[in-house]
């Protein structure tokens, strides 16, 4: 019921859209795509994940999970591969719930383990959208700007806020808050050092800067002359407005967010829409990539269980 009612508001958001653009605009422009700066956006996009696979690593790794960094770059890239490229009632997230069980490790810890990744993930990006438009204060109307900042601002006193729950010590009180209680208690195990604080800032920061990167190249491959510095102050906003669940994998939510978003420094909808679908596309071709260690490990374990 979830998927028929995610898909439902998908193709509603693509009606809507494609109602509002000159299709015949929109292919063309598609058609006319430079391949050379795809295969650019998508070396990016790989970059990207890969390195939030490896961040993934030294969080588990200070937690004292005794895994490689195969491990975790294969469960990051499968993961990739449920959320994008196979609609499903498994997301990437309980994929990597999944791996870290498998591997004999308490189900109540695998989950707050892959939530702090996702946390300090948005940790990054809210990071990231702050700097750049305090950075470039004037890119956007000052209504748009404010809202951001303020969102911004409000993420991460909200992590700061969960990172320090643990003082708390009425949270074990009662059963609810006692899991805000010992998620936190991981969380501080990872960020209370300030060297490991500030290198998981960074990676973080760097993941999302590689994904800004992607959608740059891909604007080049349309001839949509835009500055890098335009790009780092809109696409964190709208990947944070993608994470809200309401489609598909995000899609629609980030194209309206995109045009949206775009059109207020006037940029033709038509090529910001082409950016964000050639973005979809490569987010999918990433996850096909995954699909090849999931099948390998079906194999692998397929044969595990007939030849014991």
């Amino acid at each position: 019921m979830k998927i028929l009612l995610k898909t439902g508001i998908t193709l509603l958001i693509f009606v809507i859209i494609f109602n509002s653009i000159d299709v015949d605009k929109f292919l063309h422009t598609l058609s006319k795509s430079n391949g050379l700066f795809l295969l650019f956006g998508l070396f990016f996009q790989y970059l990207s994940t890969a390195l939030a696979s490896y961040r993934w690593h030294l969080i588990m790794r200070t937690l004292r999970y005794g895994l490689p960094f195969s491990f975790f770059y294969s469960s990051y890239f499968k993961a990739t591969f449920f959320n994008q490229a196979l609609p499903s009632t498994i997301g990437g997230d309980a994929v990597r719930v999944i791996d870290l069980i498998g591997e004999k490790k308490n189900k109540k810890k695998a989950f707050f383990d892959v939530l702090i990744d996702r946390v300090i993930g948005l940790l990054g990006l809210l990071v990231l959208s702050l700097a750049a438009n305090l950075v470039e204060p004037g890119l956007l109307p000052k209504n748009i700007h404010a809202l951001i900042i303020t969102l911004s601002i409000g993420g991460i006193a909200g992590v700061w806020v969960l990172l320090n729950l643990s003082r708390l010590r009425f949270f074990k009180r009662f059963r609810f808050l006692k899991l805000f209680y010992d998620l936190s208690i991981r969380f501080r195990v990872i960020l209370r050092n300030k060297r490991r604080l500030f290198i998981q800032i960074l990676l973080s920061v760097g993941v999302h800067m590689l994904a800004v990167v992607a959608f740059y190249m891909i604007a080049l491959s349309i001839s949509l002359k835009v500055d890098l510095t335009l790009f780092m102050v809109i696409i964190p906003a709208v990947l944070l407005i993608s994470i809200i669940p309401l489609s598909l994998a995000g899609w629609g939510v980030r194209e309206s967010a995109m045009i949206g978003l775009f059109l207020l420094v006037g940029a033709d909808k038509e090529k910001v829409l082409s950016i964000s679908i050639l973005y979809g596309i490569i987010l999918v071709l990433i996850g096909i990539y995954g699909a090849v260690y999931y099948l390998k490990e079906n194999k692998r374990n397929k044969s595990t269980k007939d030849h014991p």
